[in-house]
């Protein structure tokens, strides 16, 4: 995998990079100068180094200092994000066990964290349905939003949409 420098030229002579313009990075706390790129002109095993902004007609990919992207075989842009320092696994779990359990001795608490992860998907829903290209998701909006846990466990559902169970599929 080639690392991208300014300069560098995909197979067809063209320079990915179109410049620079100032993005804000909270990480950083201020605004950094950040190279940009035509996402159509981006090769297979292409690596950017964050910041980096990445343009094409339907959307704006933002690599922030210290992430990495690479462009795999099939022209997907694969975005790897610095690793926070973390804690052991068990002094991890303690917490986040007595967080939840603080959390769930708190009915104001948990009624405010419940609207938070259902106001995340109904903003995703609204993101999708202004984006939409197919005429399925923009007219008929048969899709719908949901957060899932790291099990792949539903946590909250967009209420614009109701949820289908897999369960009632016999072929699953």
């Amino acid at each position: 995998n080639a690392i991208y420098t300014q300069g560098a030229v995909d197979a067809s002579g063209q320079d990915a990079s179109t410049g620079s313009r100032q993005a804000y990075f909270p990480e950083v706390g201020d605004y950094v100068d950040t190279p940009t790129f035509d996402r159509y002109l981006l090769e297979s095993g292409l690596q950017i180094q964050g910041p980096a902004i990445i343009e094409e007609t339907e959307s704006t990919t933002v690599v922030p200092p210290g992430a990495t992207v690479t462009v795999d075989d099939d022209l997907n842009l694969r975005l790897v994000l610095e690793q926070a320092k973390t804690t052991s696994g068990a002094t991890q779990r303690a917490t986040m066990t007595r967080t939840a359990q603080e959390l769930e001795n708190d009915p104001v608490g948990l009624e405010i964290m419940w609207n938070r992860l259902i106001n995340i998907t109904e903003q995703c829903w609204h993101t999708v349905i202004r984006t939409a290209f197919s005429l399925i998701i923009g007219e008929a909006q048969d899709f719908a939003c949901e957060i899932l846990d790291a099990k792949g466990q539903q946590l909250a559902h967009s209420p614009a949409q109701c949820p289908c169970s897999t369960s009632l599929w016999p072929w699953r």
